[in-house]
């Protein structure tokens, strides 16, 4: 499927503070086709200067995880939504995703990029002009 045909409707974005025994992470969730794909995210994606982020892809999400905050079932920790919005792809690779977001924090170009040596872990960031993509200012 083409950019063009994801950006057809509105899309929704969320990320997640999420808070487990031991720790935290953020839950970073991408409307598709009915789900959330999603990917924790191992630093605070909200503060300045911390890109990039690794982060590792989860199973999709429901979506009602849009809206939702409050216990995860099975004792799994609590979600807190630190921002949300709207987006659109730009770029739906295997291995590079490319999203315009429009949130109550994070607004620009955003990039997901899978690291080469190790296929579970990814890299979040601010998208590069290298990648022959418009520079947004945020």
């Amino acid at each position: 499927m083409s950019a063009e045909e994801h950006n057809a409707g509105s899309l929704r974005f969320a990320i997640l503070h999420h808070q487990v025994k031991g720790g935290e992470h953020w839950d970073f969730l991408l409307e598709h086709e009915g789900k959330l794909l999603s990917w924790q995210l191992f630093h605070y994606p909200l503060s300045s200067g911390n890109y990039p982020i690794t982060c590792r892809r989860l199973a999709d999400h429901r979506l009602m995880y849009l809206d939702y905050e409050g216990p995860v079932s099975r004792d799994r920790g609590h979600v807190r939504r630190v921002d949300s919005g709207h987006f659109q792809f730009e770029k739906l690779d295997e291995d590079h995703i490319v999203v315009q977001l429009s949130g109550y924090h994070l607004s620009g170009m955003y990039e997901l990029l899978r690291a080469k040596a190790n296929g579970e872990l990814w890299a979040f960031q601010v998208a590069r002009p290298k990648h022959g993509l418009p520079h947004v200012d945020s």
